[in-house]
């Protein structure tokens, strides 16, 4: 009888594929020579890039720079991870509340017919999408 859930069977929690051990040692023996791939390909970026533009900062080298952005790019992700998705709701998991403050400014030189200047006060309106 085969398939199915059975006691025993499968990777033990914890265990370590061999695919995955020879990587992780890769890493570990470069980490510990003192580069890893992330530091090799920005040494490399900024290599490029320092080729690619003059000492304002302007381009004067395009295929220099396109050569820096493609091997940014690939190291953009170890470091800057992705922003997760949100779902943005209200209270208790209702509709967003909008509120729109209109602030008016008024000449403080300006006086009203009780003699004392106009007060600024919020106007306020309150909505939901």
């Amino acid at each position: 009888m085969r398939g199915g859930k059975r006691s025993g069977a499968g990777r033990k929690a914890g265990t370590v594929s061999e695919a995955t051990a020879r990587r992780r040692a890769v890493a570990e023996k470069a980490a510990a020579e003192g580069i890893t791939p992330l530091d090799l390909s920005l040494a490399v970026m900024r290599a490029l890039w320092a080729q690619a533009v003059d000492e304002t900062g302007k381009i004067v080298n395009m295929g220099k720079a396109m050569q820096a952005h493609m091997v940014g790019k690939d190291a953009a992700p170890f470091v800057h991870p992705k922003l997760s998705n949100i779902q943005a709701s209200g209270p208790d998991g209702g509709p967003l509340q909008i509120e729109q403050i209109e602030w008016v400014i008024v000449d403080p030189t300006a006086s009203t017919s009780a003699g004392g200047t106009e007060s600024v006060s919020p106007a306020s309106e309150t909505g939901s999408l």
